[in-house]
């Protein structure tokens, strides 16, 4: 396949102020609220596994704080845009919270977005540093990395720590500095970008915990790819109960059931199909498991199957949940209330929440949505 270049790409900030403004009130850095936080509570505690290896949450620490020396390194400012094309890994939880910690914002790109989309996505973000897996260095799907944009392999990085806390300059920030930019999947027109600040994303973690209640004790089974925001959300909500989360990737999603019970998942966030494929697999090998909660969201589980997952899992409870990428998580049925109401999808508003309607001129638009 012949390679496209992208090209330079701008240096100006494609989101006015990106770094957040003089005006909003100043907050704790998400990586603070969420990784600091475990760490000072039990940081010797299991935090992320995945099939090469477990991290503490003070190894955690480290390896965050490892990359937000890389970034300082390349010259990464607060506002930056950092775009990771990478599979479920623990280095991709320390380039989440290392790029927090330097102030920049990191851009979740699925490693199966085609060149068409990724070309969008790269020249819409303007990133400052891109990484990647060792086999898409150069680039991705016949697409060329920009010049003049530092890559990082995830695989290759120095991750060992130590950790510095004094390095954190960023530890408070602005409540409108940016934190993610979550693209949409491009299914009908390009991929256009979710503003997510630091503000909003502690919050809407706080209100999903605050319903599902992930507990210390658990393992949580992420089997949904990190460049989608239920799966990234996921890395947030162990760290908040101090739970580990256990990662998995499509390459291995044969294998999933054992990797469950090998490690004791007690929590699995579902799509339609890993359900289906969790059903399939127990048929074949129906020893008990440790799960006690399945989640949902996207595509809604249809009765049938949720049916299914109850009697193939005894006494796992069931908690769907509907959200828009825009909004994060909307509604949440706590688990099992399912049962009591049978005519309510996805249960109530998270908590805190209040609902405004917004309209735009259809000549202004604007070009990302908050």
């Amino acid at each position: 396949m012949t390679a496209t270049m992208v090209g330079s790409l701008p240096a100006p900030a494609l989101i006015d102020d990106a770094v957040g403004t003089e005006s909003a009130p100043r907050v704790d850095n998400a990586a603070e609220v969420f990784l600091t936080a475990a760490v000072a509570r039990h940081r010797d505690a299991p935090a992320v596994r995945d099939r090469y290896g477990r991290w503490t949450y003070a190894e955690l620490d480290a390896a965050a704080d490892s990359f937000a020396r890389e970034l300082d390194g390349h010259g990464i400012r607060p506002g930056d845009r950092v775009p990771a094309r990478v599979d479920s890994s623990r280095e991709c939880t320390a380039v989440l919270y290392g790029t927090w910690r330097r102030g920049a914002v990191l851009v979740p790109v699925n490693p199966g977005m085609k060149a068409f989309h990724l070309r969008a996505v790269l020249v819409d973000c303007g990133p400052s540093l891109i990484v990647v897996d060792s086999g898409e260095r150069t680039g991705a799907d016949g697409l060329t990395w920009p010049s003049g944009v530092p890559v990082a392999v995830a695989g290759e990085l120095d991750l060992s720590g130590p950790a510095d806390p004094a390095a954190r300059t960023q530890a408070e920030v602005p409540a409108d500095r940016l934190a993610l930019l979550v693209y949409t999947s491009g299914s009908t027109s390009a991929p256009k970008a979710v503003a997510c600040p630091h503000g909003p994303v502690v919050f809407a973690a706080r209100a999903i915990q605050a319903r599902l209640n992930y507990r210390p004790d658990d393992v949580v089974l992420t089997a949904v790819p990190l460049s989608f925001d239920y799966g990234l959300y996921q890395v947030l909500l162990s760290a908040l109960a101090d739970a580990e989360l256990l990662l998995s990737g499509p390459a291995d999603h044969a294998r999933l059931l054992g990797f469950a019970r090998d490690h004791g998942a007690t929590v699995v966030p579902l799509v339609p199909s890993l359900g289906e494929l969790l059903v399939k697999l127990a048929t074949r090998d129906p020893r008990p498991t440790r799960v006690r909660l399945f989640t949902s969201t996207g595509a809604t589980l249809n009765p049938p199957l949720i049916a299914l997952l109850r009697e193939t899992f005894p006494g796992a409870s069931m908690a769907p949940m509907y959200g828009t990428t825009e909004c994060k998580r909307i509604t949440t049925l706590e688990p099992d209330d399912d049962l009591a109401r049978p005519d309510s999808a996805y249960g109530r508003p998270r908590c805190s929440s209040r609902r405004t309607t917004a309209t735009w001129p259809s000549s202004s638009s604007p070009r990302h949505r908050t």
